[in-house]
């Protein structure tokens, strides 16, 4: 049993029971210790970290453990960060802060109770009290981020959280819904609490402000409603931070831009491109012509680890409002990451982006989009239920799913390292066997494909991602991926979830054919486009990818019509006969042409 803290009546004495006791005793002797409720410490630690302490490693918001001590928050009459600040008050180095769990849960509670003493004077019982110093331990500079923070720590107080942590331990808050937040402490000093910044945006308030990106970074246009289809939202890492990625998207000679930029540490927006225009935030055009890209601060391999829940909160909150307002599906085939974006041409693939990398966690991300928790229910069996034809679906659990892989410096001479996490996808193989080679793509050079590097994406299958089972063998599944059988292990469905939606859409070679081209553009021939107009984009196979007779891949979407657009004359969408299906091809998406193909409803 893990820990579990509740209320009996009101006002009573918190309780909690764990069979390791380890973190309910670590909670309760801080809580005791600093005088904080012991429910309001855990729920600040559920909205910082969801209880993770990632083993030290540093958040894209540049903070440790289960409090996200380090760059955030605003530490009342000192000019010190947090960690340190929070080390001095518990009487210990900020490096063991960083990696012992205990020690962070003092710190967290020490710091919250400096900030409810320097505003009120006084440690009272009721977490409600307590909304000013929880919204000024959020860290937020932007007018109304530390009352969402706050507001956000409370909604877990009325709503209750559950999570198991990678050790094992299932941490439950039990619901409260008769805290009342005292919430007219927001014109408290450093809670960032009132206000609107000038130029918010309806899709992203209270939490966001335009920017415009320079002109040389994107296009004007009308989308959806000039005719482009819009059923794509596209996420990636900055690789740099905040602001310098804000500097990047308004110098016109990178010739680059995002329609939202997500800050770390407390889920700020800067809206730089509104959703109807097309940013040139990836680096095959069709996806910009189709998608809207929303990017968070942090690195991928380097530096941070983990990204913050402020990050996910916000990014689930911009996914909902977008596909309610563009009719958007919220699934994994229409929420995609870079990563899954294919090249526009073969020699293009080696050089595609791989963010938001591989310990984004998608199973987190969509659990917030709709709203439940991440599903961790048991898998069907693999002997019973997975055959040839049907469909899985990639399940790791994210925060048991531990993988290992080598992190190499550019430098020149190399070094590399290797590093082991919770991580979102699962390796393929070339065959049934942990001693079979990883698989390799051929699009990927040598030295990169077919390895466990972190920027090998070829031999990656990503949480959420469907594929049509060849084959199972004991432990381990072949599906159709890349126009090959590649395989994973899977004792017992453990990785997979079968899929039992009848609107599945299945993909095979047209009969009579032996094999099919696969593209990673859809647009027009050069019939479409009007004379004198824009040249006609290339629409060329990606010449080291194919689909072979007897192979089936899944569909992401229905056929849609090839497009291309251009600004001169203004907002003009060139629209050709051809149709182009996306599938699910190997670790990113690719286009069928209608004409080459068999879609069949499972």
């Amino acid at each position: 049993m893990g820990l579990v803290v509740g209320l009996i009546g009101v006002g009573a004495v918190p309780v909690a029971a764990s069979s390791s006791g380890s973190l309910e005793r670590d909670f309760a002797d801080a809580a005791a210790e600093f005088h904080v409720p012991v429910r309001l410490l855990l729920a600040v630690s559920h909205e910082s970290s969801w209880w993770e302490s990632h083993n030290g490693l540093r958040s894209s918001s540049g903070g440790h453990g289960l409090f996200d001590l380090g760059e955030k928050g605003a530490v009342s009459g000192s000019s010190a960060r947090p960690l340190d600040r929070a080390a001095a008050l518990v009487g210990a180095a900020p490096a063991v802060l960083r990696r012992n769990d205990r020690e962070n849960i003092r710190g967290g509670a020490a710091l919250l109770a400096l900030h409810q003493r320097s505003l009120t004077g006084s440690s009272p019982e009721d977490p409600g009290r307590w909304y000013g110093a929880v919204a000024r331990f959020g860290g937020s500079s932007y007018r109304g981020g530390g009352a969402a923070f706050a507001d956000a720590v409370y909604r877990t107080l009325r709503e209750g959280a559950r999570s198991v942590r990678p050790d094992g331990q299932t941490v439950r808050l039990t619901a409260d819904p008769g805290v009342s937040p005292a919430r007219g402490q927001r014109s408290m000093p450093g809670t960032a609490g009132h206000g609107r910044d000038a130029e918010e945006t309806d899709l992203c308030r209270p939490k966001c402000r335009f920017l415009a990106a320079d002109p040389n970074n994107f296009q004007l246009a009308d989308k959806p409603a000039n005719g482009l289809v819009l059923n794509t939202i596209v996420i990636n890492n900055s690789e740099t931070t905040y602001d310098a990625a804000l500097a990047d998207y308004q110098n016109p000679a990178l010739e680059v831009s995002v329609n939202y930029e997500v800050r770390s540490n407390d889920g700020y927006v800067t809206e730089m491109v509104r959703p109807q225009g097309i940013p040139f935030f990836t680096d095959n055009y069709t996806y910009n012509l189709h998608a809207v890209g929303i990017q968070v601060e942090g690195a991928a391999a380097q530096g941070a680890k983990w990204y913050t829940p402020s990050v996910y909160r916000t990014v689930a909150i911009l996914v909902r409002r977008l596909s309610a307002k563009y009719k958007v599906p919220l699934d994994r085939q229409h929420i995609i990451g870079e990563d899954q974006v294919q090249a526009d041409s073969t020699s293009a693939i080696a050089d595609m982006g791989w963010g938001p990398g591989p310990y984004w966690d998608w199973q987190r991300l969509m659990a917030l989009v709709s709203r439940k928790h991440p599903d961790r229910s048991p898998r069907a069996s693999a002997e019973h239920m997975i055959r040839p034809g049907s469909v899985v679906t990639i399940s790791p659990d994210f925060s048991r799913n531990l993988q290992t892989l080598r992190v190499c410096t550019s430098a020149s001479p190399q070094s590399c390292t290797l590093q082991t996490q919770p991580s979102n996808f699962l390796f393929a193989r070339t065959g049934p066997s942990h001693l079979a080679p990883l698989f390799p793509d051929p699009g990927l050079p040598a030295g990169i494909a077919g390895t466990d590097r972190i920027e090998d994406w070829g031999d990656r299958l990503n949480q959420g991602q469907q594929y049509v089972v060849a084959e199972q063998r004991g432990d381990w599944t072949a599906i159709w991926f890349c126009g090959q059988r590649v395989w994973f292990f899977n004792p017992g469905g453990k990785y997979t979830r079968l899929s039992g939606k009848s609107s599945l859409l299945i993909v095979r070679p047209r009969p009579g054919r032996t094999s099919i081209p696969v593209y990673g553009t859809n647009y027009p021939g050069p019939g479409a486009y009007p004379p004198g107009g824009k040249a006609p984009s290339p629409q060329i196979p990606l010449g080291v990818y194919t689909i072979l007779k007897g192979q089936a891949y899944v569909a992401t979407r229905p056929a849609t019509p090839a497009q291309d657009f251009s600004p001169d004359p203004p907002d003009t969408v060139i629209t050709g006969p051809e149709r182009y299906i996306s599938v699910q091809y190997n670790h990113r998406l690719a286009w069928l042409k209608s004409t080459d193909v068999e879609v069949t409803r499972r």
